[in-house]
């Protein structure tokens, strides 16, 4: 189980659920690679990346873990995030990954034309690489 740097436990998962889980109970229901993924990128860009921010009086709380269904949705299994990151532009951070994607071989797909960032880890045989995915 990885344990993230950069985010708390809170950030990855709606009020209920961290209410009644303890942290390493949080970060087991994630995929290990999404977690290395995300405190990669939050290295790497040297600036605050925001998934929930319900804690702090903000309106996400469903962009880590969701609890509502949605047929073969990756959040609801631990393996997609939504996040905006702090001066970027959802694009900017996009072709970032991109860019340098043998960095994060543990994105498989991000979502496309959205103005907030999507990944996953779910498995493709779409194109080498980064899948981009329209919603």
């Amino acid at each position: 189980m990885h344990k993230p740097v950069f985010f708390k436990a809170y950030e990855l998962v709606p009020r209920e659920i961290y209410q009644s889980k303890t942290e390493d109970e949080i970060f087991s229901m994630f995929s290990e690679g999404l977690l290395r993924a995300i405190d990669r990128l939050r290295q790497r860009l040297g600036t605050r990346i925001t998934i929930n921010n319900w804690k702090n009086g903000g309106s996400f709380s469903q962009r880590g873990f969701r609890t509502y269904p949605k047929t073969g949705s990756q959040h609801c299994v631990g393996n997609a995030l939504d996040f905006d990151v702090s001066g970027m532009t959802a694009r900017q951070v996009r072709n970032y990954i991109k860019y340098h994607e043998k960095e994060f071989p543990e994105i498989k797909r991000m979502e496309d034309d959205v103005n907030w960032c999507h990944i996953d880890g779910k498995e493709h045989n779409k194109c080498e690489g980064i899948y981009l995915f329209k919603p």
